[in-house]
């Protein structure tokens, strides 16, 4: 059964942000976990209109901490925070994708699952 038009080009659109949003995770700290990411794009625009996770368990990777990073102006110390910086860099990479409207107008659910090792 050949894929619909639509789906080639939506699934071109998503595997060029996740591979954006990889590339971004090359200069975070590590995490180990899972993390299950719910997309929903708007049928008409489609634009991304929300981005949350359904699942999260990731912790910092302990082998890979680095402590205190920085200091503010105010000499206090500035923490790595690995999770947080996966969390934004998934969040950019996903959130301002656009893909075609959908030929029905309705919305479309895309559910990503990330494992980290």
């Amino acid at each position: 059964e050949e894929e619909a038009p639509e789906v080639a080009v939506a699934a071109k659109i998503l595997d060029e942000g996740l591979s954006a949003a990889m590339n971004a995770l090359g200069s975070v700290g590590r995490v180990t976990g899972c993390l299950s990411v719910r997309m929903v794009v708007d049928g008409s625009s489609g634009e991304v209109t929300s981005l949350d996770s359904l699942a999260d368990s990731l912790v910092p990777d302990p082998d890979d901490f680095q402590g205190v990073i920085g200091e503010t102006e105010e000499g206090e110390a500035i923490y790595e925070d690995a999770r947080a910086d996966v969390l934004l860099a998934l969040q950019q990479g996903l959130a301002d994708l656009e893909f075609p409207a959908a030929p029905s107008g309705e919305d479309t659910v895309i559910t990503v699952p990330f494992v980290f090792e």
